[in-house]
């Protein structure tokens, strides 16, 4: 019986998740920066009318606002932590887009995207992960006008781009095959200087969002995994 009892109170005694770090995703306090990071026995102040948005060590998404003067607590949710993720994300915040090649890259992050995360964009170049090698996508910002493009892999292999008036999107030429880690050059019809890629495809192990885009961020396509934040954080909040 004494067994049995035991049994029960471990099932339901289940240890929750509490989390040692913090990050914080947006700050209205002049005194917190967004992706700074705060330990669990760190004190934050806030002033009336002053919120955070703040990310731990699971991913649990949640809010504090002022007048506040202790620790980060919060609802803790049985979730498995991932204890990369709050640096990880207190990078995106800091680091510089060091994600966009200089080399043939003019415009910047804040111009047009294209519509699906994983396409590749002739607007930037630099480190981009797929989540497979199939079937991929080359996407520019501009439709009015026919586009020629060549693709040269570092193996020499060489395949040709063509964009009709009114499309956005070509696919990968079928005759260059896309390789991890390995630099690929995009030469477009009259621009000066290629644009330069260097592909990271996603281990199929791989499931949850939260080990998504720490895998991202190591593989510094940090482009990418700003969008995939943002798209996360908008989801978590309806």
């Amino acid at each position: 019986m004494k067994f049995l009892l035991g049994l029960l109170i471990s099932l339901f005694c289940i240890p929750l998740s509490f989390s040692n770090e913090y990050v914080i995703l947006s700050s209205t306090s002049p005194e917190i920066k967004d992706g700074q990071v705060f330990t669990k026995e760190e004190k934050i102040t806030l002033l009336k009318g002053e919120t955070l948005d703040i990310m731990d060590e699971s991913g649990n998404m949640f809010k504090i606002k002022g007048p506040y003067n202790n620790k980060i607590k919060h609802q803790k949710i049985k979730k498995k932590k991932n204890s990369k993720l709050v640096k990880a994300i207190g990078r995106l915040f800091t680091k510089s887009e060091d994600d966009i090649s200089s080399l043939g890259a003019t415009r910047s992050i804040q111009g047009k995207k294209p519509p699906n995360l994983w396409m590749i964009s002739t607007e930037l170049s630099g480190h981009h992960c797929l989540e497979n090698f199939k079937d991929v996508k080359i996407w520019r910002g501009e439709n009015e006008n026919p586009l020629k493009g060549m693709i040269r892999s570092k193996k020499g292999a060489k395949g040709k781009l063509k964009w009709e008036i009114g499309k956005n999107e070509v696919l990968w030429p079928s005759n260059v095959m896309i390789r991890d880690n390995i630099p690929f050059l995009l030469r477009l019809e009259g621009a000066s200087l290629p644009l330069k890629y260097t592909f990271h495809q996603m281990p199929k192990h791989i499931k949850k969002w939260q080990d998504k885009i720490v895998w991202m961020i190591g593989k510094k396509c940090l482009r990418q995994a700003r969008i995939f934040l943002k798209n996360i954080r908008s989801e978590n909040s309806k």
